[in-house]
């Protein structure tokens, strides 16, 4: 089946197609305003809160849940940059391999492509962006997240 794929021009648009939607939206949330971009990570990091707390039971009121929040949004916010590169990372492993492309150049392709982007990211953060600024740090822990998720699809891949 996955030859039959593979040859199928349909299919390979739809993969690429995901890739160029994910970018775009990785794109638009870099667009965000330093504090519409905080405020929503402050949002996920209070279901995040909320859930575990309701998951384990623990008690909880309204101060101990905002200081969680506070002391947790850093962490959020960095994991987010990693799981969003992952997918990325994955997503474009994919795709160079239903595209015809054999061996390692794959992954370094896929990685340095996830590496470039990360940096035009950031300094598209820094351009358009009100209040935000590119981090270095972010890069590579985008890249990381990219690295780790094609290591990931390398694991699991059949060929």
């Amino acid at each position: 089946m996955e030859s039959i794929r593979n040859g199928n021009p349909k299919y390979l648009i739809l993969h690429w197609g995901v890739i160029l939607i994910w970018i775009a939206c990785i794109f638009a949330f870099s667009a965000q305003p330093a504090r519409d971009s905080n405020g929503l990570s402050l949002k996920v990091t209070r279901i995040i809160i909320n859930a575990a707390t309701y998951v384990m039971q623990a008690h909880r009121d309204t101060g101990m849940t905002e200081r969680l929040v506070a002391k947790y949004n850093g962490l959020v916010r960095k994991a987010a940059h990693s799981t969003i590169y992952f997918l990325l990372g994955v997503l474009l492993t994919r795709s160079l391999r239903i595209s015809g492309m054999k061996g390692k150049k794959i992954y370094f392709w896929a990685l340095l492509f996830c590496l470039v982007y990360a940096a035009s990211d950031e300094l598209h953060q820094v351009l358009v962006a009100a209040g935000r600024s590119g981090q270095l740090s972010d890069v590579l822990l985008d890249t990381a997240g990219a690295g780790v998720g094609i290591g990931v699809y390398q694991l699991f891949s059949r060929k």
